[in-house]
């Protein structure tokens, strides 16, 4: 058992925690295995398979009306199968209700886009703008949502904001039919000015100062800068990390945020605002886990994920979201089956929730990789006896 030789060959992963002893938990994570499915299988995915996660969520609901994966798996394959439009609504709303700040919960960006529009028609425009935002943080560079997020915003009389969110679609692709909306919406582009003088004097003034350690003069200087160019990025996200590296955490915050209102989405911007509320302790954690999970929306590389997973599952460890930990670091250990910090971090939070079965996978995977302490062969050896697997436990 403790041999690495033989971890490649078992099958350790895949089914750690069966449906059988984990009931309620692992019916939900498989709901959530359907969907994944179903998503894979193109923008409407194949009606057997969206009628299957239907079903599912149906099922899971009688036992769990309350749960808010449930009830957003519910209404997203409702949308999926052309369902009520009441019913999805009401399903939306509930689970959007009962969503847990902790665990970073969102709706995701189809039925964002769909409550946004709905909220659009319904001249709820405040509504309206906070569902578009947030199907642009689960999937950035939306085309679907910028152009109803600037439909907003004109409404709302924000036509700078608004002229800003076309041009993005148009620079990235020129034969939107974002064109035509700049005439719909009358945000007709105005003349670009060539850059002001003053402007890269600024800019040119901040990253001297940046180089020569004058924090407080660099800040300045970008701040100023960007006065005359307000959406301007790339120097937004230079003071942004200026004032992080400084240790100004609370000025970090405010102007990453701004970066988020220029680039909706933005990987960077997320991961560092998920890392300052995080800092903050528990007054941030619920900010922290919504950021990560935002971050997470952007599809990172492998590493990366692995990463944000474990400083969101530390973030609600630290506020006794122990079960949402859980979850977090189970899928991180299916992508990272090698990663022994991971388990070594899961083992740490079965223990804090009692689950032997989990506790006893996490040490049969760290024996594999060859990384028992004594402390760890002994329980090992103890819950393999209790569950009567009395020859192997002889060998611990």
């Amino acid at each position: 058992i403790a041999s690495k030789n033989t971890r490649a060959t078992e099958p350790i992963v895949a089914g750690l925690w069966s449906t059988e002893k984990h009931g309620e938990v692992d019916g939900v994570a498989e709901l959530e295995r359907l969907l994944r499915r179903a998503e894979r299988a193109g923008p409407v995915g194949s009606e057997w398979q969206w009628q299957e996660v239907l079903a599912s969520a149906r099922l899971q609901l009688s036992k769990s009306r309350d749960d808010p994966i449930v009830l957003r798996c519910t209404a997203r394959a409702l949308l999926a199968v052309g369902g009520d439009d009441a019913e999805i609504r009401e399903y939306a709303r509930r689970a959007a209700d009962c969503g847990s700040g902790a665990s970073g919960f969102t709706l995701g960006h189809e039925l964002h886009t769909y409550l946004g529009v709905h909220c659009e028609k319904e001249k709820d425009l405040a509504g309206a703008e906070r569902h578009f935002a947030a199907a642009l943080n689960s999937r950035p560079g939306d085309e679907t949502a910028m152009l109803g997020l600037s439909r907003v915003l004109s409404q709302r009389g924000e036509k700078a904001r608004a002229r800003q969110m076309v041009e993005q679609i148009l620079a990235t692709n020129p034969n939107s039919e974002g064109a035509l909306r700049l005439k719909e919406l009358g945000l007709e582009s105005e003349p670009r000015p060539a850059e002001s003088a003053d402007h890269a004097t600024l800019l040119a003034r901040a990253q001297d100062s940046a180089r020569a350690g004058d924090v407080e003069e660099a800040a300045k200087c970008f701040e100023q800068a960007l006065k005359i160019q307000p959406a301007d990025a790339s120097s937004t996200a230079q003071l942004a990390a200026l004032l992080r590296k400084a240790g100004k955490n609370q000025d970090a915050i405010v102007w990453y945020k701004r970066l988020l209102d220029i680039r909706p989405g933005d990987y960077d911007s997320n991961l560092n605002l998920g890392q300052l509320h995080a800092a903050r302790g528990t007054s941030g954690a619920s900010q922290a886990i919504h950021y990560f999970r935002s971050a997470l929306q952007s599809r990172p590389s492998m590493k990366e994920t692995r990463n944000i997973a474990s400083q969101m599952a530390t973030v609600q460890c630290s506020i006794g979201s122990w079960r949402d930990a859980h979850l977090s670091l189970e899928a991180a250990v299916r992508d990272c089956p090698e990663d022994v910090e991971l388990w070594d971090q899961l083992l740490t939070v079965c223990e804090k929730l009692e689950d032997k079965i989990g506790r006893l996978q996490c040490l049969r995977r760290l024996a594999q990789l060859g990384e028992m302490t004594a402390k760890r062969r002994q329980d090992y050896g103890e819950l393999l006896l209790a569950d009567g697997q009395v020859v192997e436990a002889r060998e611990q």
